[in-house]
């Protein structure tokens, strides 16, 4: 790795300043410290507050969404039982059959409400499981950043080397839970992504049972 750093020099001849000067260092001590302060200090805590951030707004977006709809549907609730019971005070031979009527179109959308509110509950509840499957699981390399960029000794070849080498292994196991995770939720909560893994993996496992 090249290591270089912009100075500013003078002229010996006019004894001024001549300028800036690109300097080449021989160690890369500049450059690893760069490189620890803003890949794995400054951009790991900035993406763990930003995916906080993202799934708190996923939760009050989702949230805001539901009682929107809630109140729209209460509200149209309202006007159809109005505008049947000013019917029927029009027509008040037809009074039975309008209150059957009612409660033919108050439980329609009674069932109605109760399925879309379950699908959105769903949403929410994944979308903010995956989210927090992330943040769990990038938690330990934020702190082991953090703490890198604290104590030098915590580095390849220093003091505690051993100790860093442990800890990245379980970080790699935290990074292969976290890949494999999101599969398990999506499968447990979309019911299209489920019903088309079966339908793909029937497939296959049906063509080479023929093939055998």
């Amino acid at each position: 790795m090249c290591s270089f750093r912009v100075v500013k020099t003078g002229n010996l001849v006019t004894n001024s300043s001549a300028g800036l000067m690109i300097s080449f260092l021989d160690s890369s001590v500049v450059a690893e410290a760069f490189y620890l302060i803003l890949v794995k200090t400054v951009l790991a805590c900035l993406e763990y507050f930003t995916m906080i951030l993202c799934a708190v707004a996923i939760f009050v977006g989702m949230r805001s969404s539901i009682e929107l709809k809630n109140s729209s549907s209460a509200s149209s609730k309202f006007e159809n039982h109005r505008n049947i019971h000013r019917d029927s005070s029009k027509h008040p031979d037809n009074k039975g059959e309008e209150n059957v009527l009612a409660n033919d179109i108050g439980g329609e959308v009674g069932k109605t409400e109760k399925k879309r509110d379950s699908k959105g509950a769903f949403v929410v509840k994944q979308s903010l499981l995956v989210v927090l499957i992330q943040v769990i699981c990038t938690t330990p390399r934020m702190i082991v950043s953090y703490y890198n960029f604290l104590e030098p000794r915590f580095e390849v070849g220093r003091q505690f080397n051993n100790l860093l080498y442990v800890v990245y292994l379980g970080i790699n196991v935290f990074d292969s839970i976290n890949a494999s995770l999101n599969f398990f939720v999506y499968f447990r909560f979309n019911s299209k992504f489920r019903n088309h893994f079966k339908s793909i993996f029937s497939k296959y496992f049906f063509a080479r049972n023929t093939k055998s």
